[in-house]
């Protein structure tokens, strides 16, 4: 009668010499089928390093740099032998006639240059080869876990598809039969070129890898001749999923105060990072490591290393930032996984429910969708709302990616920035202006400290009286302020920063060679008209600047 085989055993880990003051073997330690192997790992460890409980050499305070170094390449290996003793479970679940040769293949798992019979093609399992790469990949534990993801995904398949799991079948073949698995479950698009490209990433790597090179070449498979699906989604359609705030969306959602104090707190980290325009995982740093300094007048926050990039981040603190840094008094707000759950649902709250259409690529189609506002929103909503902000603005892009931590423009211009229609009219007509009459910039939201005082218009009530308003647009049309910008100047507020910006615009031209009192007094010449003001005004401008020319 046959007997039943249960491959139930795990790996612990012993030292050779636990009582020695030298480095001893650590050797791996099975029991199978009422016998115990040992197995060298092929790493030592000194034994007052030797955690027996967690099964790991230390690699804490109180160790020199060279301990650390030389225990994490043991945990490090210990941690590819407990991966490779499930690889050959798994192998051993396909191949049950080597199960009584149990003892050589798992020499060759956990020791592949102990001297041993080498593995053929047939005997690698796919998956546990394609797992234990990732492990070995010098990667962190968060990108470990979406390439185990997209693994799983694949092994789905291959079970799906009863396609036998060694490694020899990880070809052209397979991996577009792959694609067109994905396709027919309607996945994403952008979900199947993620998914196969990691895949083919890993039989590179594979291919390249000392334990698998002589068995395995990912090139003789054809799968560098594999050809991912191309979208067909124009660059607006593509952006249509990355929402924006606007300038009095934010305004409306700041103002909104019938929050939990969970909710409020998610609120204001939001629009914290909307005015900062950092990842949410960099928003501990701006609370905790960040350096606050004044540059030119205005306070600037350095952020020395971001998490994903180890760039710095220059950014300037805008008097909203700056009343919700001092609100919470330089504590971090939390920062939780649902986050972004606690976010729609104080969206839902505030009202932010303009509709929202945006586009998928689903295998071969593309789906339209149309949702509220606030079920688009995530904590990168307020990144990308900030690089949007900031180009509105005017400020360059290269400028921007100063305060973004980005190493170029081109991830911007891909991917962040998000122009309307509208916007696109208005940078063109801004552009053509300035060449044209050599003044106009983009419209400005409010986001710019107003500590200075205009001279020009001396008092400026907080209100929208006519009489005050159509001043302020003489004074504008007097400053060479462009009609666009005046005509988004729909209030005295706005009209003061405006005309602040463009009062200290002109003093710049000429390096403060000439006052406000003297830009004022040429203003208040009722004799002559606007027209002939502003020119006079400009005449004076160019002469100082000439007379500058000449002395240099």
């Amino acid at each position: 009668m046959e007997e039943q085989v249960f491959l139930n055993f795990d790996v612990r880990f012993n030292l050779r010499k636990k009582k020695d003051n030298k480095p001893s073997i650590v050797y791996a330690v099975v029991c199978f089928k009422g016998r115990q192997w040992k197995i060298n790992s092929g790493v030592k460890v000194c034994p007052h390093h030797w955690n027996p409980s967690k099964q790991m050499a230390l690699c804490g305070t109180g160790l020199t740099s060279l301990d650390i170094h030389n225990n994490s390449i043991a945990n490090n290996k210990l941690k590819e032998i407990l991966l490779a003793s499930e690889e050959m479970k798994m192998y051993l679940c396909e191949h049950i006639e080597e199960i009584d040769n149990t003892y050589n293949i798992l020499r060759n798992y956990i020791n592949p240059k102990m001297k041993h019979k080498a593995m053929s093609k047939k005997e690698i399992h796919l998956l546990a080869a394609l797992r234990k790469i990732v492990v070995k990949k010098d990667n962190t534990e968060s990108s470990k876990r979406i390439d185990l993801g997209h693994i799983n995904v694949f092994e789905k398949f291959l079970k799906e598809k009863k396609i036998p799991l060694i490694l020899d079948n990880l070809n052209l073949d397979t991996i577009e039969d792959f694609q067109e698995y994905l396709v027919e479950k309607n996945k994403n698009q952008n979900t199947i070129n993620q998914t196969t490209s990691k895949i083919i990433a890993l039989a590179k790597l594979i291919s390249s890898d000392r334990e698998y090179r002589d068995a395995y070449d990912w090139h003789a498979k054809d799968i560098h001749k594999f050809v991912p699906l191309k979208s067909k989604l124009t660059k607006t359609q593509k952006k249509s999923k990355q929402v924006i705030l606007t300038e009095s969306e934010i305004e409306q959602l700041y103002a909104f105060d019938d929050l939990t104090d969970g909710e409020r707190e998610a609120r204001d980290l939001f629009i914290l990072q909307c005015y900062v325009g950092q990842r949410i995982g960099d928003m501990e740093k701006v609370h905790t490591d960040s350096i606050i300094e004044q540059v030119d007048g205005m306070d600037v926050i350095t952020i020395n290393s971001q998490q994903k990039t180890n760039a710095s981040a220059y950014i300037p603190l805008l008097p909203i930032a700056k009343e919700i840094l001092e609100k919470y008094e330089g504590k971090l707000i939390k920062i939780n996984w649902y986050n972004n759950n606690q976010l729609r649902r104080v969206g839902e709250k505030a009202n932010l429910s303009r509709s929202v259409t945006y586009f998928e690529p689903l295998g071969k189609t593309i789906k339209e969708y149309t949702k509220p506002l606030y079920e688009m929103l995530h904590t990168h909503t307020a990144r990308h709302t900030f690089i949007t902000m900031m180009c509105r603005m005017g400020v360059p892009k290269d400028s921007v990616i100063i305060a973004t931590g980005h190493t170029d423009t081109k991830m911007i211009d891909d991917v962040y920035l998000h122009f309307s229609p509208e916007d696109q009219k208005r940078k063109i007509v801004a552009d053509v202006s300035r060449v044209l009459g050599g003044n106009a910039t983009t419209a400005q939201p409010k986001l710019i400290p107003n500590d200075n005082k205009a001279v020009v218009v001396e008092t400026i009530a907080e209100s929208n009286d006519d009489k005050i308003f159509r001043e302020n647009i003489d004074v504008m049309i007097f400053l060479g302020v462009p009609a666009l910008d005046i005509k988004e100047a729909d209030n005295v507020e706005k009209q003061y920063r405006i005309i602040i910006r463009y009062e200290s615009k002109l003093l710049d031209m000429v390096d403060n060679e000439i006052d406000f009192q003297t830009i004022k007094r040429m203003f208040n010449q009722g004799e002559k008209s606007l027209r002939e003001r502003h020119d006079e005004l400009f005449a004076l401008i160019e002469k100082l600047k000439q007379n500058k020319q000449g002395v240099n």
